[in-house]
């Protein structure tokens, strides 16, 4: 059983994965957080997604996440009242089992690439289906490196001299390396 799945991709390497993903089942794409509005922002592809494979900040786990499920699953929002007295909404996986937690990240600039992940705190079996084709997907074109799946473009910038890490602030020993034995 697929939990997590760990990434380095810029926007072609993910397009090419999604689409591969999308091939085999129809998805929706909801971004995950708080809102105040009281309908989700949702994306039939993840071509629509009009900054994937960019990271929108200087760190991979304040980048936005999406909670991807099948089409025709519906998705679940918790309403809450803030202290400060107005309302808001939360999308999270924990009240969508059928759910998987997809980070982008991505290019933050031209020599550095944030590291995203496709996770899933369930076990659902249309959670665990979505995992296991983003895996298929992902082998088709990328290659392992220790712990991370690395597309065919983040690679290019990696052999170039690009930094692959979770956030700029790391220090370098955190980037990603090739270890040999």
């Amino acid at each position: 059983m697929k939990k997590r799945i760990n990434f380095f991709a810029a926007n072609d390497d993910l397009r090419a994965v999604l689409d591969s993903l999308e091939a085999e089942v129809r998805l929706r794409y909801t971004l995950m957080g708080n809102h105040k509005a009281k309908e989700n922002v949702t994306f039939l592809r993840g071509s629509e997604i009009a900054d994937l494979g960019r990271a929108l900040q200087d760190a991979s786990v304040r980048c936005p996440h999406y909670l991807v499920t099948a089409f025709e699953t519906a998705v679940t929002s918790a309403f809450f009242k803030l202290n400060s007295g107005e309302y808001t909404y939360s999308t999270s996986p924990e009240l969508n089992p059928d759910s998987v937690a997809f980070l982008p990240a991505g290019l933050w600039s031209e020599n550095v690439v944030l590291s995203g992940s496709m996770t899933t705190v369930s076990e659902t079996e249309a959670a665990q289906r979505i995992m296991k084709l983003f895996d298929k997907s992902l082998r088709r074109t990328f290659v392992k490196i220790n712990a991370f799946w690395v597309g065919p473009s983040a690679f290019s910038l990696f052999r170039n001299g690009a930094r692959l890490t979770p956030a700029i602030q790391c220090p370098p020993d955190l980037d990603l390396r090739i270890v040999s034995h």
